[in-house]
Formats: structure tokens, sequence, C-alpha cells
């Protein structure tokens, strides 16, 4: 039995094969070897494959035919004769022998194997019957390249029938009636990490790391780096660290890696961690007097390859003591501390049991569902003894610690975690609060991308539009407070009490903030190299201090207007569109495709995402951000046109700037060409995105 040509197949279904194989490889890379493509006249082996083990690595149908990918062992029985099923349900090529490794090897898939035994003995086949079957090929190719070019053709003229049927009902009162009462579409939900994703070995190529100063974790870390620099190091971690060896695992969070993938990289370091010859932490052996010498004495009987001469022992207590490397020493890392137990009530280290520290995907980050994922992949940790550090969550990972009055455990041992967190629902579209549909009379309001929803510390939500008026949003009554003026400013903050600061043009103004009397109280900053049309920003920090931006300049400002920082535009490819604080402090700088993180001290900006520098995301720009609450960061990007209806394709980063998930929300009956410009999360967790265009919308987004 030979292996079916690949061309045999249309060039779209070529395409599916290939993309198919990539699958298989990354996660089933040994079938390949032994791969056979052969044509299926019977389904029947499709559905009794179990029962007869047949492995079928790929299913296709091109056109009227079908298609499989076979694993060759499993076509024959234990004495290598051909099951019958086999010769029931699959065709015997009579075509040139062509492996479909040879498919694989342009793709860089597997290495080229040899040729396939013929498992049915062919007959001999002249010049003559050769020259017949190739031309016999070539037509039937041909023939079945037709069939899929007339399929192809006859469903796109069904769809532009239908296109012409729904443009020709829209015209009535009944699709009309639909689309005034229908609200929300579904929307479209991706998981990143169910995409294409590559062994940890494809990229982690260079083990050999040489000498290195030390054996730390950090320090084996960055010499991976410098040898294998498109490796993402946030995407894994390390353990397994022995004198001239370690193991590079990927984490739960990683949507780039292979989940559990792992490496084993090899150096040669000048000092050790006094961990590489102390693995034993909790000493059995009963100590008799709590003495250094004593300590040591038990120590180096559980740690044989211990150099005792190069540690101290300090900080001794009744039930534990420090180790201490000696300044200068030959051997271990000067000062590095491990912590020794002396087990007199049989507790253990939580790492005991919690070895398993990749917990997979999990909806959301309340300790509860973390330690139900601990539960779950480390079975033997008594869940009822440990607790979840609040202060150490995040997207990515947490820490266990052991509850002060453990009895199973060393109270003061713990273990960090990693998890994907992906809670598919945080940032859909929930309700639509305001439309421009509800009507304001011939002074209605109109937004720009250059507006942006702000909320006051003591609460109030306010919106300034294109056309001079400023709203006030109420999210219990749901309704906007307006108010007049065509010298409000497009940027506000409040500072105090009463010292409101306003951005128009070049300029900053102070102003008193009465709700029917806004008061103007005279320019506080000014910026030199303005140009009408730049964006513009003002962002309050964390420490009181502000930011105001023209289009790519940063002027970091006093409480009193006072110019203490510039961050040149230089850093930032185009106009910057919104600068946001994060709940840890940092700042993140947007632009149309690019997110910098600011550095005020250096004034210096590095960039952290890239909107096209990821295979995986649609739209050409970014339109807008906002920190969450949990640590994370939403942004939309800019919409595709969506078969008359708006679409927002929205993504949630961690705080290194990663892809965590994304999505597209609908919304059936609004304009298209309309884009989400401005987004924030307000002090009581509701999540808002203002949507502007040919008409606007605010929505409420989800949160959990």
């Amino acid at each position: 039995m030979k292996t079916i040509s690949v061309k045999t197949l249309c060039d779209k279904c070529q395409i599916k094969l290939k993309q198919k194989l990539i699958i298989v490889k990354n996660e089933k890379k040994e079938f390949l070897k032994n791969a056979i493509l052969l044509e299926i006249k019977d389904l029947e082996i499709v559905k009794k494959r179990k029962e007869h083990n047949i492995k079928i690595l790929v299913f296709l149908q091109c056109a009227k035919r079908r298609f499989g990918i076979f694993t060759k062992e499993s076509l024959s029985d234990e004495n290598q004769h051909i099951k019958a099923i086999v010769q029931e349900c699959l065709f015997n090529s009579d075509e040139e022998d062509e492996i479909i490794n040879v498919l694989l090897e342009e793709h860089n898939l597997v290495k080229k194997e040899v040729n396939l035994p013929v498992l049915i003995k062919a007959n001999p086949v002249s010049v003559d019957k050769k020259g017949y079957l190739q031309n016999r090929h070539l037509a039937m190719t041909r023939y079945h390249r037709f069939c899929c070019a007339t399929q192809m053709k006859r469903h796109v003229l069904i769809i532009w029938l239908l296109l012409i049927l729904l443009i020709a009902a829209s015209l009535g009162t009944t699709l009309g009636l639909y689309f005034s009462q229908t609200e929300l579409g579904p929307n479209i939900v991706t998981d990143l990490r169910k995409w294409p994703r590559v062994s940890l070995g494809t990229v982690l190529k260079n083990q050999m790391l040489g000498k290195i100063q030390n054996n730390t974790s950090t320090t084996i870390l960055n010499a991976i780096k410098a040898k294998n620099p498109d490796l993402k190091t946030e995407d894994v971690f390390i353990q397994n660290i022995v004198e001239t060896k370690a193991r590079v695992y990927v984490k739960s969070s990683s949507i780039y890696y292979v989940d559990n993938s792992y490496v084993d990289v090899y150096f040669y370091p000048d000092r050790l961690t006094i961990n590489t010859h102390l693995s034993n932490l909790v000493l059995w052996e009963k100590v008799d007097q709590l003495t250094p010498e004593n300590i040591l004495t038990v120590t180096k009987n559980s740690n044989p390859k211990l150099v005792v001469s190069q540690i101290i022992v300090q900080n001794i207590a009744p039930n534990q003591a420090s180790i201490i490397a000696t300044v200068n020493n030959t051997t271990y890392v000067d000062n590095d501390m491990v912590t020794i137990y002396f087990n007199t009530s049989g507790k253990k280290l939580l790492s005991a049991d919690l070895q398993n520290v990749n917990l997979g995907k999990i909806e959301n980050k309340k300790p509860t569902t973390i330690l139900a994922a601990v539960k779950a992949k480390n079975p033997n940790v008594v869940i009822d003894e440990v607790a979840v550090d609040l202060k150490s969550i995040n997207s990515r990972q947490a820490s266990i610690v052991v509850k002060t009055e453990s009895s199973e455990y060393i109270a003061t041992s713990s273990v960090i975690v990693n998890y994907a967190l992906l809670n598919m629902r945080v940032g859909q579209i929930k309700d639509i609060l305001f439309r421009e549909e509800t009507g304001w009379g011939e002074d209605g309001i109109r937004f720009s991308k250059k507006n942006k929803i702000t909320q006051f510390n003591n609460g109030d939500i306010v919106l300034p539009s294109q056309n001079g008026i400023l709203s006030q949003i109420d999210l219990n009554s749901k309704i906007l407070k307006r108010k007049s003026d065509s010298f409000f400013p497009t940027a506000i903050i409040k500072l105090q009490d009463d010292v409101f600061w306003g951005q128009k043009y070049d300029t900053v103004y102070q102003y008193k903030y009465v709700w029917d009397d806004w008061q103007e109280r005279g320019a506080i900053f000014n910026d030199p190299d303005y140009d009408y049309g730049n964006y513009s920003t003002l962002t309050l920090l964390q420490d009181g201090t502000v930011l105001a931006t023209w289009g790519k300049n940063i002027y970091h400002l006093s409480s009193t207007g006072t110019k203490v920082g510039f961050i040149n535009g230089k850093y930032f490819a185009n106009d910057i569109q919104n600068v946001i604080q994060l709940s840890n402090g940092k700042i993140w700088v947007q632009t149309d495709e690019i997110i910098y993180e600011l550095d005020l001290y250096a004034n210096s900006a590095r960039e952290i995402f890239n909107i096209k520098s990821n295979p995986w995301i649609k739209p050409s720009t970014i339109s807008a951000i906002t920190p969450l609450q949990d640590g994370t960061v939403l942004i939309a990007g800019a919409p595709l046109s969506g078969n008359g209806r708006a679409k927002y394709d929205m993504y949630v980063l961690n705080a290194q700037g990663s892809i965590q998930n994304y999505f597209t929300n609908y919304d059936k009956p609004f304009v298209e060409h309309s884009t989400i410009t401005s987004l924030i999360q307000v002090q009581d967790g509701t999540l808002l995105a203002l949507a502007t265009g040919e008409k606007w919308r605010i929505y409420q987004l989800n949160t959990e």
C-alpha cells in the first residue's frame, strides 16, 4: 500500500493539510515519522478506528473524496498482515510512491524518513503504463480541482443571493422592526491558548550556557536569555537546579509555548547556592543541644555534599536556624542563606506535597478558585491547612502559604504557583447605557476619538464632548446631565476639592468646578511645540503629580503646574493617545499601534506591546485602553467592518504586556465605522466604553 501524492488534493486542501500537520507536529510529533496519506472509500474505518486500533492523525474531505493520514503500524496486525478493514475501506494506490514526509520536510516539521515498505505488493508497471497512470493522475487532479472551484463558485453565488434578499427585506417593516428591537449580537470568544503554540525547545535552542557567575535561578535565566534572545523569559521558570544543570519549564500562563514542555540547560558556575548541596531542609535526626557545631553535624549527616567549612549557623531558634555562606568563601554565593527546620512534631514543608506548581487555566483570581486548582493538581495537599497570600495574587501567579495553626506543614513554608487567567466574559458588552438615537435636539452631543470618560475622586463621572458640551454620567438613573459651553476643556482632572485642571489646545487651565458655574482661573502650563490637531491628554498620578501630553511630548508637572520632567517624543512612533497608571504603579503610554512603559526617573520609555507584532491580532490599531482592578489591562482594537453592525476587537493584557485573551464584541443595529475610543473602570467596578463614529454609544461591559 503506497501513500497518495499530496498533489491529488486541491491547493486549498493542501494548505489545510499543512496547517493540520503543524498541530499534529506540536502535539504528537513521534507519529509523523511513519505517516501515510490514503484515500478513504468507506467511512466505516473512521467509525470503528478504536475497535480496530487504527490511528488517524488527520481526516479531511476535498470535494467528494475523503482522505486520512494514518500511522502505518496501525494498518497491519501483529503478523505484519494488512487488517481486513483496511483492505475493505481504503483505496490501494497505484500511483508513484511519494511519502507524506516530503511535505513535512518542506515545512521543517520532521526529518526526512526512508520510504515506507510496500504492505501490498503492486504489479510491475511498464514505462507505457507509468505514462498512462501519470496522465490519468493529471486528469483526475484537474477534475478534482474543477469540482472544488465549481463548489466554491456555487457557495459564492448563494451568499450573493442571500445578501440581495437581506437588502431587499431590510426595506420592509418586518426586518426593520427586528433590527430596532435587537440590541446586542453574540460575542465571539477566542481562547488564545488553543491557537498553535510552539514547543519550548524550538526557541530555547542554545542549551549550553558555558561559564556563569553562579547557579541562582536569576543568573541562569539571564544567561539563557543572552544565548536565546527570542525567548520570552516571563513565560518560563526554573527548577531542579544542580551543580551544572537545571530544567526550564513553561508556565501555565504562557500563550506562546506548549504546556508543560521543558528544556534542560547546562553550565559551569563559579559559585553555588547552598541549596545545591542542602536539599534536605527538614532534619529528622534529633539535635541534643542547639549549638552551631551540633546543628552543622546533623545537617551534614542529612546532606553529605554540604561543605561545612564554608558556612556558619545563625538565628538559632527552638524549631529552626539559618545556614549562611561566609564572605569570600570558595564554594557558595557570599551571604547566601537557607533556613533549616528541626522536626519535632512530624511536620513537613509545603513543597513536599505541592510539587506541581502549574495549575493550568482558571476563571478568576479568587482564593477559593486558586486553592481548588491547587488541590486538583496536587491531591496530597491538605487544603484546609493552607491559604493564598492575598497580596501576592496577580494575573499570572500567587503564593500559597501555610496557616499558622497548621498541624501538617511547617508554618513558614510557602510555594509560588502559576496559572492562566482566562475569564472570557470580562470586557464583553453587557448593556447599552446611552445612545445618540435618543436625541438631543439641534445641539446634540458629538464625541470624537479625543474625548475620554473621566472619574473624579469624589465619584463624579464626566465626559467632555467635541462640540462644547460637558456631560455628567449618572449610572443609577442612567441619564446624562449636560452643560453647554464652547470653552469646556477636552480633558479634565481633579486635583483637590475645588481645584480642577482642563486642557484646551496648547494650554492647561485651572478651574473652579461648580456644576452650574464653571469658572476659569487662568493658565497653568503651555506647550510651545503644540500643533493643532494633535492628541492631548491629562493624567493624574498616584503621587499627586500630573502628566500632560501633546502629540508625542510628555510633560511631568507638579500639583502647582511646575515642570519637573520632560520625555522627548523621540521615544514614540506616533501621537500619544492615552496615558494610564496601573495598580502596581507602572505607567503605560498608548499610541495607535504601540504601548510603552514610562520611566519618569530616567525620562525615557520602552516598548512592551506592539499590536502588529502579534500574529493572532486582526486590527491594525489600538483605539482605547484602561487598567482593570484585578491588575490586568483592557484594550480595544480598531474595528473591522462587520456586516451592518459594529464590531469591536478587545484584548486583555497582563501587567507585563502579554496577551491573556482576545474576543470580539458585536452590536447588531449599530452603524459601521464606529470605534471604541474610551474605556474606564470606575470606583464601584463598573466598566464603561465610549464608541464614537457616525453615531455614538456608551456601553457597560462585563467585569466577571
